[in-house]
């Protein structure tokens, strides 16, 4: 028979950590730790992109758009064909994102071209001015990264200045600047060249203003710009 001190060690050592020296039962306490610790990890490590947030679409203002846009511009001015003249405009307003690769645009637009004639009444050169006002609405559509074709319709007034008694006129004179209703229409294409910083070629804009009285001929005014310019947006 075993002796009485075997049989016990081995009753003691089954099952039980009675009778082990204490030095034991702390080596079993770290691997606890480490399975607690792992457990917590993923609550430390919180990152958002694995939250599952969608962010929003790179590229795309949700604060302010502006450019300055500059080119030619062929003008009819009643029965009168301008040649091809320096143009220039800017266009500015609050940018409102509708998904990843849409972003329309509601603000203002404003553009200024010269129209010089010869005055029979002084024998000399003289410019008028075409000055446009106008509400905007734009639409920009990503094709590709940083690519974007981009639409604008504007309302607002046109205003001829400096034609009393010029050819548009039919050298009559007139009481001041003439006003009249203006529609203008625009394509052009964006290149972002950071997210700020936007480079913009406008192939065609189309600018019509109906028959107003003093215009030689009761003519509308019509022209149509090819422009190029930068943009900032935020």
């Amino acid at each position: 028979m075993p002796p009485d001190g075997e049989a016990g060690d081995r009753g003691r050592g089954s099952g039980s950590d009675k009778g082990r020296p204490p030095g034991e039962t702390a080596r079993q306490d770290p691997p606890r730790k480490e399975v607690a610790s792992a457990q917590k990890q993923p609550e430390s490590d919180g990152d958002p992109e694995e939250t599952g947030v969608t962010q929003p679409a790179t590229g795309q203002p949700r604060v302010i758009s502006l450019r300055v846009i500059g080119g030619g511009s062929k003008v009819n001015a009643g029965n009168i064909s301008v040649p091809i003249q320096a143009t220039f405009g800017a266009v500015g307003g609050y940018p409102i994102p509708i998904n990843p690769r849409l972003t329309v645009e509601a603000g203002a637009a404003f553009t200024f071209t010269p129209a010089p004639y010869q005055s029979q009444m002084t024998s000399g050169n003289k410019t008028g001015m075409l000055w446009a006002a106008m509400a905007n609405a734009g639409a920009t559509y990503e094709v590709i990264p940083n690519l974007g074709i981009r639409g604008d319709v504007g309302l607002g007034v046109l205003v001829f200045t400096g034609i009393d008694q010029s050819p548009f006129t039919n050298n009559a004179p007139t009481s001041g600047a003439i006003g009249m209703f203006h529609i203008r229409a625009a394509v052009s294409a964006d290149y972002a060249i950071t997210p700020n910083i936007v480079l913009t070629a406008m192939p065609g804009a189309f600018s019509y203003s109906p028959a107003a009285n003093g215009i030689g001929g009761g003519g509308a005014i019509t022209s149509f710009d090819f422009m190029v310019g930068i943009g900032y947006r935020k």
